[in-house]
């Protein structure tokens, strides 16, 4: 037997296609045996793997002195299968529902029953001859029904690209690729006489390593990486919801405030001393909530990516003692004292609107849970690692040791029972936390119950060489990970 050019393509072609498709087949079994569309893709590796196999076999059947009719009729039959199966997968895995879904899977199913029964009844190919070159090449002489058995494959393969190109998933449309290559091997088959290579196995192998390598990339069958797939497009779309209501709630919301403020200073009429109580109570409470919607739409913008920071030089000092200037009064009214420990403190780079709202959040946080006592604010030099470090300590309530590490996590507090004294919705150290990380700094928590809480955290000094690079990125669209 004579190893032509072409028989070394197609035995290293198959042989490429042959352990590509038996290692995805072990793949998706492994990772998740009992999934439908994995036992699908497993079947229909098998079935690409088999076809690859008898073409290997095939090249051997003259020196064997084997009747090549059956061999060449079993190929195309796992060949038949396997377009099959490849549809059923491409509907499963691009979600495709309905009546009209189920009648092609059952016109698909019938018209490859009818094909196998076709090739049985060498309706197909009347007859299947070795080549006279001794090369271990077939040609064969098209039945009947060769041309409508073809015709529908290549249909079916064409209407595989179209569900896999327009699947709504995104990752279903990175197989589109494979199919189109797998749609040119079996025009190649019909052409065999007049192209010069045989670039079905070329095509093929081809296939396989684009399937693989999108199936090991994008860990399509892992139902772990689909699980995280899902829960990002959830949190995303959450994220999107949240923008989008906060933006509908706060527009009439600071209508109810600012009308309510103008009834209340009597620019509509005199109002009595009750009603101007009550009408302050629902500035007051209007204010309370307007706060809320701001922090989950300030959530939901860090979550999606949106939040924009804008970076400057800021005074450390002058800063604090702005902070503390809204602050104080609040501090005040409980007879609390704010110790300050910052005279001296290097500059930060910063943005000045964030980072006055990290400080407003641990200031009320220390204030609302601080019965008696003080609460001190510290800014220390810098380090070798160019941050200025910060410190928010009071003598409140305290945190227990275990609720430590959920005090910065959404909508979680220390007490989450109905009847807990401290009200709130849990977003203020969450929405801190991400707004330090922000600027490339840590905040952490130190605590004892019935001593006081204090807060530690760094943040980029003006004077170093990871703030002078920040400095350059004003406006820089910062993107936070997803928790």
């Amino acid at each position: 037997m004579i190893l032509s050019p072409q028989t070394i393509i197609v035995i290293i072609g198959h042989s490429i296609n042959a352990v590509i498709s038996t290692a995805l087949l072990m793949l998706v079994l492994w990772q998740a045996p009992r999934l439908r569309s994995n036992q699908i893709f497993a079947l229909m590796m098998l079935c690409l793997s088999a076809y690859s196999l008898l073409n290997i076999f095939g090249r051997f059947l003259q020196p064997l002195e084997l009747e090549p009719k059956p061999v060449y009729e079993l190929t195309i039959i796992f060949y038949i299968l396997f377009v099959t199966l490849l549809f059923f997968f491409a509907a499963d895995f691009a979600e495709l529902r309905g009546r009209a879904a189920r009648g092609v899977k059952i016109l698909d199913v019938v018209a490859n029953a009818l094909s196998i029964l076709a090739i049985f009844s060498n309706l197909v190919f009347a007859g299947v001859y070795p080549l006279p070159d001794n090369s271990g090449g077939f040609s064969y002489r098209a039945g009947p029904l060769f041309a409508p058995v073809i015709i529908a494959h290549l249909l079916y393969l064409f209407l595989i690209i179209l569900v896999l190109y327009r699947a709504k998933e995104p990752l279903a449309r990175l197989l589109w690729p494979a199919v189109a290559l797998i749609l040119g091997g079996t025009v190649s088959l019909t052409l065999r006489p007049f192209l010069p290579l045989p670039l079905n196995a070329v095509l093929l192998a081809i296939a396989s390593l684009w399937m693989g390598y999108i199936i090991l990339r994008h860990q399509l069958f892992n139902p772990l990486a689909r699980l995280n797939r899902e829960l990002a497009e959830a949190n995303r779309l959450k994220s999107q919801f949240l923008a989008n209501m906060s933006h509908e709630l706060r527009t009439p919301l600071n209508s109810i405030i600012g009308y309510t403020n103008l009834i209340a200073e009597g620019l509509y009429g005199p109002v009595t001393e009750r009603q101007h109580d009550r009408l302050i109570r629902v500035i007051h409470n209007g204010q309370h909530l307007l706060g809320l919607i701001n922090d989950i739409l300030d959530l939901s913008k860090i979550e999606a990516g949106q939040m924009v920071l804008n970076t400057t030089r800021l005074d450390t000092p002058e800063l604090l003692e702005s902070v503390l200037a809204t602050m104080e009064p609040l501090a005040q009214d409980k007879d609390l004292t704010i110790r300050r420990d910052f005279a001296g403190a290097p500059p930060i780079m910063a943005d000045e609107t964030r980072i006055r709202q990290i400080f407003v959040n641990l200031l009320a946080n220390a204030i609302k849970f601080t019965s008696e006592g003080t609460i001190t604010i510290h800014a220390g030099g810098t380090s070798a690692d160019g941050v200025v470090h910060f410190q928010v300590s009071d003598t409140g309530i305290g945190i227990p040791e275990d609720k430590l590490d959920v005090v910065f996590e959404e909508f979680r507090q220390v007490d989450e029972s109905a009847t807990r004294q401290y009200q709130g919705t849990g977003l203020g150290l969450a929405i801190t936390r991400r707004l330090v990380e922000m600027h490339g700094g840590q905040i952490t928590v130190e605590s004892e119950v019935g001593a006081g809480t204090t807060f530690h955290l760094t943040l980029p000094a003006a004077d170093s060489a990871a703030a002078s690079s920040d400095a350059s990125g004003i406006g820089r669209r910062y993107r936070h990970p997803i928790l």
